[in-house]
């Protein structure tokens, strides 16, 4: 009968109390195996007119950035920056003259002493705002958010540090990428930008933040198949025939075992929009 690759349950195997208690997997991977009750959680669109304020924010922000002036020294980064109408030339320059700032002066050294962190000194004239920041050990704002959103949002790093470093072949690459990809649980010992970002989100949504490794994460297919076996138990087929069922709707290419039919069954999970 097994020649004929007829089911396991009709045979007679893979259903029985025994075979139920000695079901678990070789350890070859990480695979999940139980969940927890469930949170509906709220519409993620009603976060949307808080995210779309700042991300316009961040457009506008890219926009001044042609007016931004940065230099580094000491480990301090100074700058000046220009916000709102535009200004010409020769306004610029008269804000200049006003606050003593030499355009082609290469020695910053006792300008950024005499500067507290924090400081700001601001202008207006033409309708904009002159802004010269502190000296800080960070670039100031709007840099760091708008460097995070382009990465947190799949840009890729080396053009960055080539538009930004003045010295991209002595950039600190692996610091960078260990800043960026990093995981505490990984060789580097330390979270990088995305697993704090995913961290906070997990956090804000309602997640428990826990030390050591996250949960083992489950694929399309495995929830579309578990959400189906949980459906058919609660409609009250047997496990006979839901296991027919999902077994033609495997897409992980793999033949679903009642090894693995079991384990998807014990997730208990439901599609979200149920």
């Amino acid at each position: 009968m097994k020649n004929w690759k007829l089911p396991d349950w009709l045979i007679g195997e893979g259903t029985s109390a025994t075979s139920r208690a000695s079901r678990k997997k070789s350890g070859r991977e990480r695979r999940a195996r139980s969940s927890g009750p469930v949170v509906a959680l709220p519409p993620a669109d009603s976060a949307a007119p808080l995210l779309r304020e700042k991300l316009e924010a961040l457009t506008l922000a890219v926009e001044e950035l042609k007016h931004r002036k940065e230099k580094l020294q000491g480990e301090r980064f100074v700058q000046s920056s220009v916000s709102g109408n535009l200004v010409s030339d020769e306004q610029r320059q008269t804000i200049r003259e006003l606050l003593d700032l030499d355009e082609g002066a290469e020695d910053l050294d006792e300008g950024a002493e005499d500067l507290d962190e924090g400081a700001e000194d601001y202008m207006q004239f033409g309708g904009a705002s002159f802004k010269l920041g502190g000296g800080t050990p960070a670039p100031q704002d709007p840099l760091p958010a708008l460097i995070g959103a382009y990465l947190l949002a799949g840009g890729a790093v080396q053009p960055l540090v080539e538009a930004l470093h003045p010295d991209p072949a002595s950039a600190d690459w692996t610091g960078i990428e260990k800043r960026i990809e990093g995981r505490k649980g990984g060789p580097e010992k330390l979270d990088g930008l995305k697993a704090l970002a995913e961290q906070l989100a997990k956090a804000i949504r309602g997640g428990t933040l826990r030390a050591g490794s996250p949960g083992a994460e489950l694929s399309p297919d495995e929830i579309n198949l578990a959400s189906r076996i949980t459906k058919d138990q609660e409609a009250g087929l047997p496990d006979e025939q839901i296991y027919e069922k999902v077994r033609r709707l495997n897409c992980s290419g793999d033949e679903l075992t009642w090894e693995e039919y079991y384990r998807l069954a014990d997730l208990g999970l439901r599609f979200p929009w149920s």
